[in-house]
């Protein structure tokens, strides 16, 4: 009897079977300057990994949903230099707009890391998937490059 790769077969007799993973980590390695009242997307520089091709190159801000996907969960964490007396807004945008289930979190000034995750959104090929950052400080400031400054995306199916 010959052995199936069980996990790329998505269905048989009807019965789902689980995918083979499919994700993406990026991270930053050197700081990113943000404006002051400018919505920006954070640019990543290091690709963790990339399994199904989902980020095209160092210093790109976006996935994009490969062939094959239709759900995707999104996850993040963006740090930020200090800098009394600002808010501070992270989220996600699917295709440039914000959706439902698209994560968003406003932090007060003394607290300066944020942490997301999506709700599970359905997604076509091609669709694009970001995070994206704003603040009020009045003077530019850093994304720091940290262990807890990383966008990951997975397929749910």
């Amino acid at each position: 009897m010959a052995l199936i790769d069980l996990m790329r077969v998505t269905s048989i007799f009807g019965a789902r079977l689980p995918l083979a993973f499919s994700g993406a980590l990026v991270s930053r390695a050197t700081p990113q300057s943000i404006s002051t009242g400018a919505t920006t997307s954070v640019e990543w520089e290091d690709e963790e990994y990339d399994i199904g091709g989902w980020f095209a190159s160092s210093g790109d801000a976006v996935f994009t949903v490969p062939a094959g996907v239709s759900r995707v969960r999104l996850s993040a964490g963006i740090s930020w230099s200090s800098a009394a007396g600002v808010v501070r807004v992270a989220f996600f945008e699917k295709n440039g707009v914000s959706a439902p289930g698209l994560a968003r979190d406003l932090k007060p000034a003394f607290a300066t890391t944020h942490f997301l995750v999506s709700a599970v959104l359905e997604v076509v090929p091609g669709d694009t998937l970001r995070a994206r950052v704003f603040h009020d400080a009045g003077v530019s400031i850093d994304i720091t490059a940290v262990d807890t400054t990383y966008f990951g995306v997975e397929a749910v199916r």
